[in-house]
């Protein structure tokens, strides 16, 4: 689909991730705890991008390093759907969340930096965002006020806010896929070898003084007591219609293919398979273990 787009002269559509999406064999994952909802025991969910490990390495995930253009459509549709007002920067992220097929439940984020950008691809009705807003952690999650809540449709829009506060999908019928871009904890760690490839592939690399801009734009959260007000900077939350940001890639040689696969071993401990050698989810070599483990150990 990036060839296509390219040859086309034309940005990334939501029916381009939709295709990639209907494709993609999601692993069942068991970790994402906070997410997952009442009776489940897994959600079909993976991460693009970097991960940290809980021994402190950062890593990129296995999934990118063997589907570099897989990634190029998931980074290539933001570049293509990048509202103007974050600038010619564009959003800075490093990770990519992508989920298919539940309503993740009331949760925070946990170890992100910044607001996220998140968007839901597929024919369904329902799955809408709550998001609570004023949420500064000093209230359990089951006592936030549904009064504060704001709903967004991600099938129409594409959001700016700020995983870190509380927030939920409603129930939906069909297919529903989202993407959720975010930024880790201690993504600075990450060599520069690594953030260089991870720019091949498109990933936005974050800067200290980036992230500080994209949480300006947000509201700080006002809590939920008189007795701790926060002054009203920037928007509780920010949307835009999906058709109203849509625009050619800055740079069409972030969303052509990629013809030979960089030998990205060296910073993520796997080695990346030919061709048509493996299937979507299993070791790309007997090192691959080592990203595979990485995946898992991601703290959610």
């Amino acid at each position: 689909h990036g060839e296509k787009c390219v040859v086309e002269k034309r940005g990334i559509t939501e029916a381009d991730v939709l295709v990639v999406l209907q494709h993609w064999g999601f692993r069942k994952n068991e970790t994402r705890l906070n997410v997952m909802p009442e009776g489940q025991d897994f959600v079909l969910s993976d991460t693009i991008g970097l991960i940290p490990t809980r021994d402190g390495r950062m890593l990129a995930t296995s999934a990118t390093i063997d589907y570099p253009n897989v990634v190029k459509v998931f980074t290539g549709f933001l570049m293509c759907h990048t509202p103007v007002i974050l600038g010619s920067e564009g959003f800075a992220y490093t990770s990519i969340n992508v989920n298919k097929s539940y309503a993740a439940r009331l949760h925070r984020d946990a170890g992100n930096l910044g607001p996220s950008i998140i968007k839901a691809f597929g024919e369904f009705k329902g799955g809408l965002l709550e998001h609570y807003p004023n949420d500064d952690k000093s209230t359990y999650l089951e006592e936030l006020p549904r009064s504060d809540v704001v709903t967004i449709d991600l099938k129409k829009h594409i959001a700016l806010f700020d995983g870190r506060r509380g927030h939920a999908v409603t129930d939906f019928e069909g297919e529903r896929y989202s993407l959720v871009y975010f930024t880790c904890a201690r993504h600075w760690k990450a060599d520069a070898e690594l953030q260089r490839q991870l720019h091949e592939r498109g990933i936005n690399f974050p800067t200290p003084a980036r992230i500080e801009r994209l949480t300006k734009l947000l509201a700080p959260p006002k809590g939920y007591t008189k007795a701790r007000p926060a002054p009203k900077i920037g928007k509780e939350v920010m949307l835009w219609p999906v058709e109203s940001v849509a625009r050619s890639p800055p740079d069409p040689k972030l969303i052509a293919p990629t013809k030979s696969r960089p030998l990205v071993a060296r910073v993520t401990g796997a080695s990346p398979a030919a061709p048509g050698t493996k299937k979507r989810g299993q070791p790309a070599s007997k090192d691959a273990p080592v990203a595979a483990a990485a995946r898992r150990s991601v703290k959610v």
